[in-house]
């Protein structure tokens, strides 16, 4: 992204903030093995969920999305929580250190969007419809393989921009100007909870993990801000979702 991120002198509750973590990898990688949140193969979204659950309570932030960065790695999320009364819950002394808490950085997000405004964008998704199977249970199913079955020559890319433009309009928020670039595509394994069983247990789901670059136009301040907050598509408090902007034309 061609934004520098400073931490800001004051902030206030319930406005938007963008927040950035520098955890430390090591110190995460053992903190998720021992708690069997890391496997070979599986997404680490989930792992990163659960520790900042663990470090922060009710307070970890969401949408976020990890990303490499000179070497390192940087996590990025929203929050209308005042972070200055973040404190780290328990005594998981490796889980705030894995998180880099203590390195926290923090800018206040513009809040003043009005119709017309433009932005580049870069968001990673996760393009799935919820179908019911023939027990009437509710299942996710990647977005193409969804619109393949009404129409066998649907192109992937194709239909994975049309579900980005419906979930950017939701409310009225905002619409894609020009093709975005598709940067990134694999099918990965997330870890879910099964909430179905009693058990509760923790099980691997597939499905299309895709980076979608472009830019958008703001239709309505307010319904942008909130899609912000909320995030795009599903899979939002596991690293999908957090649509993350720079100035108009800054990305390609």
């Amino acid at each position: 992204m061609a934004s520098v991120y400073i931490p800001a002198e004051r902030w206030f509750m319930n406005e938007l903030q963008i927040v950035r973590f520098e955890p430390n990898e090591l110190a995460f990688r053992r903190w998720g093995h021992r708690h069997r949140l890391l496997a070979a193969g599986v997404d680490d979204g989930y792992a990163w969920h659960a520790l900042m659950k663990a470090t922060l309570g009710d307070d970890a932030p969401q949408p976020f999305v990890v990303r490499a960065r000179g070497g390192s790695a940087e996590l990025l999320a929203y929050t209308t929580l005042d972070t200055r009364h973040w404190r780290p819950m328990g005594q998981e002394e490796e889980a705030i250190r894995a998180l880099g808490l203590a390195r926290l950085q923090v800018r206040a997000f513009p809040m003043d969007w009005v119709a017309g405004d433009r932005a580049s964008f870069e968001v990673r998704i996760r393009p799935v419809i919820r179908t019911r199977n023939g027990r009437d249970r509710k299942r996710e199913l990647d977005a193409a393989v969804h619109a393949r079955l009404s129409d066998p020559e649907a192109i992937r890319e194709d239909v994975y921009r049309h579900w980005l433009e419906e979930q950017l309009g939701r409310g009225g928020a905002a619409r894609l100007r020009g093709t975005p670039r598709l940067v990134r595509f694999r099918r990965s394994y997330v870890l879910r909870r099964d909430r179905s069983t009693t058990t509760s247990e923790v099980r691997k789901v597939a499905g299309p993990d895709v980076t979608f670059r472009g830019e958008l136009e703001v239709m309505d301040g307010e319904a942008f801000i909130a899609l912000i907050v909320r995030g795009v598509g599903r899979h939002r408090a596991f690293g999908f979702g957090c649509l993350l902007l720079a100035p108009s034309g800054a990305l390609r």
